[in-house]
């Protein structure tokens, strides 16, 4: 797996293809722009936005939405009744198997 470490270490990484857009973005910006360099200039600044975007994390929306389309105290009732029919399982059971006896 890492027999070709040493030649991965030489290799240019997309980072630096995203130096060598803002140099091009910069040179054509310094020159005086007819309307094929315009043009050519935003492709390229496009091109740059793109590629910043791969590379800046992804943002987590926080939903406060419903979830499953339940209230919060819905969703309470719910939980809590799933703790009862736990419990009242665990309960019969623990009768059944002779871990207790009434």
């Amino acid at each position: 797996m890492l027999d070709n470490f040493e030649d991965l270490e030489d290799s240019s990484s997309f980072l630096d293809d995203l130096d060598d857009l803002d140099e091009e973005i910069s040179a054509a910006t310094s020159k005086r722009s007819s309307r094929k360099e315009r043009k050519e200039q935003k492709k390229l600044e496009k091109q740059a936005k793109r590629q910043n975007k791969a590379v800046k994390p992804a943002k987590q929306k926080k939903s406060r939405g419903p979830f499953l389309g339940m209230t919060p105290v819905q969703r309470f009732i719910i939980a809590f009744l799933i703790f009862g029919v736990v419990c009242v399982m665990g309960f019969f059971l623990m009768l059944i198997s002779g871990r207790m006896s009434l």
